[in-house]
């Protein structure tokens, strides 16, 4: 989430996830969904409907929002119309959507965080996993009791 963002969770169950992005800009990633219960995000102008591995930037902007998919595929204002990977949208609430190519070259202080933020992610998990017993040892302790 980025500066002077406000983002606000309507539903948090499994079955039924819905975020509301207010103002400012939010860079979501979804690892894994279940593609029957997708994640609703509600911006001022559109809902959109994640159901897919999916890395997306909103940026909630006075012209509209700005819906920037690097990952995954995203439905548009209740399924009319849809934003592939590697596009860019600008929602209004007066038309449909206006597709773009996405500028991968082209980022700013919020895209490098979030980048530096997946990479410790990443590489913390990574040594989580190393420190972890192997499954074959935890499946013998398990056994053996």
């Amino acid at each position: 989430m980025g500066e002077n963002s406000e983002i606000r969770a309507v539903h948090t169950d499994f079955e039924s996830v819905r975020f509301e992005v207010l103002k400012g800009s939010a860079i979501i990633e979804i690892g894994q969904i279940d593609k029957k219960s997708p994640i609703e995000i509600a911006t001022p102008n559109g809902v959109l409907t994640l159901s897919k591995d999916t890395l997306l930037r909103i940026d909630v902007l006075a012209e509209g929002t700005r819906v920037s998919v690097r990952q995954g595929d995203v439905i548009a204002s209740n399924g009319a119309s849809k934003i592939p990977h590697g596009k860019v949208a600008m929602l209004s609430s007066e038309s449909a959507p206006e597709l773009a190519k996405l500028d991968k070259d082209q980022s700013d202080s919020f895209d490098l965080w979030s980048f530096n933020r997946a990479q410790t992610l990443t590489a913390a998990n990574v040594q989580a996993l190393r420190r972890t017993p192997r499954s074959e040892e935890h499946t013998s302790e398990l056994q053996s009791q």
